[in-house]
């Protein structure tokens, strides 16, 4: 069996997207980002998208959620994009044909930007979700016209609930 391989971009929120190429031997993750060598050790992942990785010395939690035809990564205060080249071109040509917007990790509403009938248009903050002192703001992937919101600011949210939901 071959080792999973991963290449494509690493995006993180308005940053410019940086080139990816790792791969997963058993429990040890290698590659390049940017041309610069990565390697960490998984020790240990949980149900709930946890992953605790160890670098050099270092144990560094990163919070894992699948997000459509990518990958939502938090870790250290930044939420990353990854995905496949060709996932990403498609998402930047229209985004998401998702009816939805979900939550990226469990945590806490923070703000809600938008209302029940609002039309709202491509890259327009939805509403942001925050723990453990990270933040992140969810953006409309696409023109949408919002047809609920199904949390407010305050309420709390696992990974992966919808919060908002689109007109089909």
């Amino acid at each position: 069996m071959t080792a999973p391989t991963f290449h494509g971009l690493l995006k993180a929120d308005a940053s410019a997207p940086r080139k990816m190429d790792l791969r997963l031997d058993g429990d040890v993750l290698h590659g390049g980002i940017d041309g610069a060598h990565v390697e960490a050790t998984v020790a240990r992942g949980t149900a709930d998208g946890e992953v605790v990785l160890r670098v050099g010395d270092r144990r560094v939690r990163a919070h894992v959620v699948r997000d459509g035809a990518r990958w939502l990564v938090a870790v250290e205060g930044a939420v990353f994009q990854v995905a496949r080249v060709d996932h990403v071109d498609a998402a930047d040509a229209g985004g998401s044909s998702d009816p939805f917007a979900a939550s990226p990790m469990t945590g806490v509403v923070t703000k809600v930007h938008v209302r029940p009938g609002d039309a709202v248009g491509k890259g327009a903050p939805l509403f942001a979700v925050e723990a453990m002192k990270m933040e992140y703001v969810v953006k409309a992937e696409r023109d949408v016209a919002v047809v609920e919101v199904k949390k407010a600011a305050g309420a709390r949210v696992a990974v992966g609930e919808v919060v908002v939901t689109f007109a089909e």
